[in-house]
């Protein structure tokens, strides 16, 4: 996971979010709005460290979860970057572009 800050998402895109999955998203949530290939990568990727989202364990919950606070922020920020940059090619900005859709 990258050090730097990441921007905050306006409240308006995390409460369709919120409304879509809730306070926490399960890794297989974060991996298709990631637009992983298969959840095995995603697992692949969070094991070398490579993930970009935080995940936590709750409790004696079975599997991972994520704040939609930390999703909503990182495809907010994926988003501003592409256009920024002027086009999408990577996947992960077509995920971010996706839930804003979807959402």
């Amino acid at each position: 996971m990258k050090s730097h800050s990441i921007m905050p998402a306006p409240p308006d895109f995390l409460d369709k979010l919120t409304r879509r999955y809730g306070q926490l998203v399960t890794f297989q949530e974060v991996a298709i709005a990631l637009r992983y290939p298969t959840i095995s990568a995603a697992r692949q990727a969070n094991n070398r460290g490579t993930f970009p989202i935080r995940l936590v364990r709750v409790g004696s919950q079975r599997g991972l979860v994520a704040s939609v606070q930390t999703l909503a922020d990182y495809l907010w920020e994926l988003q501003e970057r592409v256009r920024l940059e002027g086009g999408s090619h990577s996947s992960a900005g077509e995920g971010g572009e996706a839930m804003k859709n979807e959402a």
